[in-house]
């Protein structure tokens, strides 16, 4: 069943977009797979143009990217295309962006992703000039974590550099653009993939043309966390030729020449991620994470945390000539000059209670390590992080929190923008740190209680009503009108307007298109003559009518006048007014007993009768609490005879009788 946004778009591409449309240059309302509503350029690179767009059917904008026409041709490109949109649908994290949907238009082929509201990494250093030790580590650490994910399903990204890192409003990190990713087992790697990329942030191998790793990241992850810290990328020169032999041969400027402020300690983990061998680097994106973890956890004292330090000061001392071990041994050799050999010292006897002493202190001291090893591998090991929810499709945050080792309980609620099934609260809150096996609460949308009007404008009446039933929600047709825009039986205007706040089982009023019919002359017709010619004439009786009062018996009954001279032109299902005749003394009347509800408030009674197939106002009476339940009231029609008559309470239908008028 199509939705409201379908048939906008369904229209708007049938009066708005030519078919030959250059898709380079998407102008502003055209529609792209019947479904997302172009807003404008946002970026655009040597493969593709990424536009703004809203989502039609999901209410919400998205980051279409559509490959240029010029490559829609080029299987190298199209592959290529193809790579990006597998590998991006294969990672779920909340630090990368997901690819929402795929699609073909023509020969255009297209993305569509979550929309950032931010700006790009090189955007924010660009910005700041360079970021603190700290800001450095914990975007460097969200980075990893997407990466960990991406390695984990078979991706090597192979393209990672701050333009492809975005940083919304809230500060959220997210990995974006696999266009030259490469999948494992994927054969179709052009010998062009092997060294696409941007020159300032290759690995070696990427340089050199070899195969590359998930290490090959690690490598463009520490160029990223260099630039954050200094403000430069570690090489720069002429041409992309010199930069790449930088990187194969050349070890970076000390970050401290830049940032002095930068602790040795955050400099080592950089300069290990730039190792030029891939085995000297980090073997993986965690254990580059953990060891930013435990910078981070340290708050300024680094000194229990040498490992990365140690590699680094050996690196510096190979880069010098000397070892750091090289120095320790002349050092021992100089102080050495110039003594003699003592003389050995007679063995003596030992005290069997210092035995007992040293094995005791032995035991002691084994015991306080274990222990402590163990609180530190609890702490490390079953600590987890709580990952940023909000947003997700509720599958895909049980997934997520899952592979994590947390439980996740859901309360399902009403929410007014949040689609149906995605999280929009979470606690703890993303970036706290738990247990395995503790547990995230997430409040699911249940859709809106309050929602936003469907556009109803511009479409046949029939398909408005099919969609606002599917908001659960009733269409009132309040006028026909005529117009030059559309033709017969469309919607031309709606009370509430789109976009405005509704309720489920709300009544939206419209105004619709019909064509013009000629007034017949009712008057010296019955009702049931009446109603019978107005129907004819795509007309209708309106359901007050009025009674003229006549001495005339050869009157009592007809129309009288009616509300639209005949021979006029009006639009179709124009309600018609009428005045009938009647003699007092021709009338007949019954006495019948209403079954009242209990309330606390007044009643509004209205009772209708049915006569020549026309309902019309017979009676109406305000009942207030304190009158009687059952109370007796007259009905009075012209002629004899069984009738139906319908009661209703503040304007809501109760129920239908039959009386017999004599």
């Amino acid at each position: 069943m199509e939705h409201a946004a379908e048939y906008t778009a369904r229209h708007r591409s049938s009066h708005r977009v030519a078919p030959t449309v250059d898709m380079s240059n998407l102008p502003p309302g055209y529609v792209l797979g019947k479904r997302y509503e172009i807003q404008r350029n946002i970026g655009s690179g040597g493969m593709a143009i990424v536009y703004m767009a809203s989502d039609l059917e999901a209410l919400r904008l998205v980051a279409v990217k559509i490959l240029r026409p010029e490559y829609a041709e080029n299987s190298e490109y199209v592959a290529r295309f193809q790579r990006e949109a597998e590998a991006a649908s294969r990672v779920i994290h909340p630090n990368t962006v997901s690819v929402l949907d795929v699609g073909i238009e023509g020969n255009n082929r297209y993305l569509v992703m979550e929309y950032v509201d931010g700006k790009t990494l090189k955007k924010v250093i660009e910005e700041l000039h360079r970021l603190t030790p700290l800001e450095a580590a914990e975007v460097t650490r969200r980075i990893l974590a997407a990466l960990q994910c991406v390695h984990d399903n078979g991706i090597v990204h192979r393209d990672i550099k701050p333009q492809n890192i975005l940083v919304d409003r809230a500060g959220r990190i997210k990995v974006t653009d696999f266009g030259i990713a490469q999948i494992k087992n994927y054969r179709e790697i052009t010998q062009r993939d092997t060294v696409m990329g941007s020159v300032h942030y290759f690995s070696p191998e990427q340089a050199s043309g070899k195969p590359v790793d998930r290490r090959s990241d690690i490598y463009s992850v520490g160029v990223v966390l260099y630039e954050m810290l200094t403000g430069r990328v570690p090489f720069t020169g002429d041409t992309n030729v010199s930069i790449a032999m930088q990187h194969l041969n050349v070890l970076p400027p000390s970050i401290l020449q830049f940032a002095p402020e930068c602790p040795p300690y955050l400099e080592a983990i950089c300069m290990k991620a730039l190792a030029k061998h891939p085995d000297n680097r980090y073997q993986d994106a965690k254990s580059m994470a953990a060891d930013l973890m435990a910078f981070l956890h340290a708050q300024g004292n680094y000194s229990g945390y040498q490992t990365p330090v140690d590699d680094f000061l050996l690196q510096r001392a190979m880069q010098t000539g000397h070892t750091d071990a090289e120095t320790d041994e002349a050092g021992k050799q100089k102080k050495g000059e110039g003594r003699t050999e003592k003389p050995k010292k007679q063995k003596r006897k030992l005290n069997p209670v210092w035995w007992v002493a040293q094995a005791m202190l032995i035991i002691l001291v084994m015991f306080t390590i274990g222990f402590g090893a163990s609180v530190i591998y609890n702490s490390i090991m079953n600590s987890r992080e709580v990952p940023d929810l909000i947003g997700m499709q509720v599958e895909d945050a049980r997934r997520v929190v899952s592979k994590l080792g947390l439980n996740i309980k859901e309360v399902q609620t009403e929410h007014p923008t949040a689609p149906v099934n995605s999280v929009f609260q979470q606690a703890p809150t993303y970036g706290n740190v738990l247990k395995k096996g503790d547990s995230v609460m997430v409040n699911v949308s249940l859709g809106p209680g309050a929602m936003v009007a469907p556009a109803l404008t511009g479409l046949l009446l029939e398909d408005a009503i099919q969609v606002a039933g599917d908001y659960n929600l009733t269409v009132l047709v309040v006028e026909r009108v005529s117009s030059e825009d559309y033709g017969e039986g469309f919607v031309v205007s709606q009370i509430p307007a789109p976009g405005e706040s509704v309720r489920s089982r709300d009544t939206i009023q419209v105004r619709v298109t019909g064509g013009l019919t000629t007034v017949p002359d009712l008057v010296g017709d019955t009702l049931g003559e009446a109603r019978e010619i107005t129907r004819g004439a795509n007309l209708s009786i309106a359901g007050r009518i009025a009674f003229q009062n006549t001495d005339d018996e050869m009157l009592h009954g007809l129309v009288a006048s009616q509300s639209v001279a005949a021979g006029s032109q009006v639009i179709e299902g124009t309600q018609l007014s009428l005045t009938i005749y009647q003699v007092p003394q021709m009338l007949h009347y019954q006495d019948v007993e209403l079954q009242l509800p209990e309330s606390s408030q007044t009643i509004s009674v209205k009772v209708n009768l049915i006569s020549g197939g026309v309902e019309y106002v017979l009676q109406q009476l305000e009942c207030p609490p304190d009158t009687a339940r059952n109370p007796v009231i007259t009905l009075m029609t012209l002629d004899a005879g069984q009738y139906a008559y319908r009661v209703y309470f503040n304007d809501v239908f109760a129920y239908q009788q039959e009386v017999v008028m004599e």
